[in-house]
């Protein structure tokens, strides 16, 4: 749904999608992730478009990384 939304620039919902994951992000304490998140959810209307989706893509590509992470434990330690 981020990247569909970032592909349609459509602000309200990559505001929307990053609000609505920030707290689960929080809870699993993904590194660099929530400040971003936060910074986009309060500038999302004035911050230029190309910082913002550059932005998203860092958190995207922190997840995806995050996500690996798991994959490995998961795959290794049980």
């Amino acid at each position: 749904m981020l990247k569909q939304a970032l592909a349609q620039q459509d602000r309200q919902t990559v505001r929307q999608v990053l609000h609505n994951i920030c707290p689960q992000l929080q809870f699993f304490g993904i590194p660099g992730v929530v400040p971003p998140i936060r910074q986009i959810t309060s500038d999302f209307q004035s911050m230029d478009w190309d910082e913002l989706q550059g932005m998203a893509a860092e958190i995207m590509e922190k997840l995806e990384e995050a996500l690996e992470e798991v994959a490995d434990v998961l795959a290794t330690k049980f």
